[in-house]
């Protein structure tokens, strides 16, 4: 205070700076209470959870969500919605020319590598289905089952594979076990259409959200470390899956995009983004578009490889 303010001035201010700091901690207090949020969660953690609710309609956004992928009636709130082709495949002139098929999981794969079309000459086109794998729709069974073959999706993807002017399929998916039997035969489809294949390989898949880690861990770097614990099936399993899809690709003449080992250690994976001021999931496995970036940063290198790969052999059978 400067010397020339009174006792009782210096009382008011320093009573009015009590009751503004009692009042954000109240507020604080209350946000957490309405948002089942300790009361200490440091701030940084805070603001990381309470944006996660916002990450799924950013990416949907961001992936095209509306117009590109098949959402069952009820599914999470959405109805039904047809897809718009001239949105979402249709393949340029003059661009390599990427068809991108999968499940939710795909999502992610599509919102991140369509920023880098013009860098890599490139066009990316999307036909994805909530809850079914880019493979042999069989596999499932029941309801689920039901609501995949619900829609005309099943005809409309071997359509576009067949007849769309696309150079590449790319198969995206959180790939279980289940998808395993399928992949081969769906290879094989794509082939016969004349077109390469590239399958992205399998991503982490939690058994807890990984905003209710952080919650439950109150750090970044806690959680991360917990977080692997929480892979579902574990991270062998998740290795056998990657494995098994690598060696599908191999022998049946895909290529194959390895993701894995980037986004886990055998000691630990991460649950924000590489810049740590975003969280990387929205919920046990969905990427957010933060996370997004991050896929397409490793996949985008490779893809561009597998390109030049191509040119090659074009050129070399000419």
């Amino acid at each position: 205070f400067k010397s020339g303010t009174s006792p009782v001035a210096r009382t008011g201010i320093l009573g009015g700076l009590m009751v503004s700091v009692a009042a954000a901690g109240f507020l604080a207090f209350q946000i957490n209470k309405l948002e089942g949020l300790p009361s200490r969660l440091p701030d940084d953690v805070r603001t990381l959870v309470t944006t996660s609710k916002m990450e799924s309609e950013r990416i949907r956004e961001a992936a095209g969500y509306n117009s590109c992928f098949f959402v069952p009636s009820g599914h999470h709130g959405y109805d039904r919605r047809k897809v718009d082709l001239k949105t979402c495949a249709s393949p340029r002139p003059g661009r390599v020319n990427f068809l991108i098929v999968g499940d939710s999981g795909a999502n992610g794969v599509y919102a991140g590598l369509r920023l880098h079309e013009e860098r890599l000459g490139a066009y990316f086109g999307y036909l994805g289905y909530a809850g079914c794998s880019p493979v042999d729709f069989d596999a499932f069974d029941g309801q689920q089952r039901k609501g995949c073959l619900e829609t005309d999706f099943p005809q409309l993807r071997s359509a576009q594979i067949r007849d769309g002017d696309f150079d590449f399929v790319i198969l995206g998916s959180v790939w279980l076990k289940s998808s395993l039997p399928g992949v081969a035969p769906f290879i094989k489809e794509i082939q016969a259409a004349g077109k390469e294949v590239i399958v992205i390989g399998k991503t982490p898949r939690y058994d807890t959200s990984t905003y209710s880690l952080l919650t439950r861990y109150g750090s970044v770097a806690k959680a991360n470390g917990a977080l692997i614990h929480h892979l579902e099936g574990g991270y062998e399993e998740h290795q056998a899956i990657n494995g098994a899809l690598r060696r599908i690709a191999k022998q049946n003449g895909a290529y194959f995009v390895d993701v894995l080992g980037s986004l886990c250690s055998p000691q630990e994976c991460s649950l924000v983004n590489k810049r740590g001021n975003r969280m990387r999931y929205y919920d046990h496995f969905h990427l957010t578009e933060a996370g997004s970036r991050d896929l397409a940063a490793l996949v985008t290198p490779q893809i561009r490889k597998i390109v030049a790969d191509w040119n090659s052999r074009k050129k070399a059978e000419r």
